[in-house]
């Protein structure tokens, strides 16, 4: 890779994919070579402020696709995935080119990554969001996709169906994530509504209360099992009137701790037996 003053080009599977972080004047020599450069928030198709963190699955599949296309229409052509200096951008675009591999080319995650690993200079990998100073952990690039080729390998993405994906992961929708289709779902805590509406917009937020979820979604992914890892927002009655079973898993500690695990664990092997799905 040459990385110059913040400009690099780097090979990310042979002749077909790159990705470049490149000035404007660099831009256009490589524009009238055999490059195709592709600005990454054209294949993202989101706001550049709206990517916080590894891309959801849903993200994924757009650019995987997107990157699919590219690569048949252009056989002659080198694809380079192209972010701006070294934005936040800049490690979810090199996600993306290695989902494509992983997905696509059914490439080793180890195999991937030893071609890039140049990367770590220059990436710091996913940070928690979370405000906790002791919630220092981070995912790197390996470890986002390792869990996609495992996800792979036991056809979790085959089974996703991506328009249901994306609908309820959409923030106004439930900002509701499927993890194992059909298995487990996680959402945002919901919230009991005092005027018993199924959402209240508070700000730049949509919250959802426990009506919301009874609906629509939790009968969609056949959700019989709620479980929380902090204190509630709303009754538990709230779910237990329609069937569904409420399980406590709250903590005091950053992490949560190996009993809390273990019970998940079990609750999530106990509902996939009987073909039940738990939300988190």
């Amino acid at each position: 890779m040459g990385y110059v003053d913040g400009e690099f080009l780097l090979p990310f599977w042979d002749d077909h994919l790159f990705l470049a972080c490149l000035k404007t004047d660099l831009a256009q020599q490589y524009a009238d070579s055999s490059y195709l450069l592709v600005p990454f928030v054209q294949v993202l198709d989101s706001p550049a402020e709206c990517v916080c963190g590894p891309l959801n699955l849903g993200q994924i599949h757009t650019c995987v696709k997107k990157l699919d296309q590219l690569l048949k229409a252009n056989p002659k052509l080198k694809i380079a995935l192209c972010v701006e200096d070294k934005s936040d951008l800049l490690i979810n675009a090199a996600f993306v080119l290695g989902c494509y591999l992983v997905i696509i080319e059914h490439q080793e995650p180890n195999d991937v990554w030893s071609e890039v690993s140049c990367l770590d200079s220059i990436t710091d990998g996913f940070h928690d969001p979370n405000s906790n100073p002791d919630c220092d952990f981070c995912l790197s690039l390996l470890d986002c996709w390792t869990a996609i080729a495992q996800a792979r390998s036991l056809g979790w993405l085959d089974r996703l169906d991506i328009r249901e994906y994306a609908h309820y992961a959409n923030p106004l929708e439930g900002d509701l994530h499927i993890v194992i289709p059909d298995e487990l779902v996680l959402l945002q805590g919901p919230v009991a509504l005092d005027d018993g509406a199924d959402f209240r917009d508070d700000g730049l937020r949509r919250v959802f209360s426990p009506s919301f979820y009874l609906a629509g979604a939790f009968p969609d992914m056949s959700v019989r099992h709620v479980a929380r890892i902090e204190p509630p927002c709303y009754a538990d009655a709230a779910f237990e009137s329609s069937g569904l079973a409420c399980h406590a898993l709250d903590h005091d500690a950053p992490f949560p701790p190996p009993a809390v695990v273990a019970s998940f664990l079990h609750l999530c092997r106990t509902a996939r037996r009987r073909g039940h799905a738990v939300a988190l």
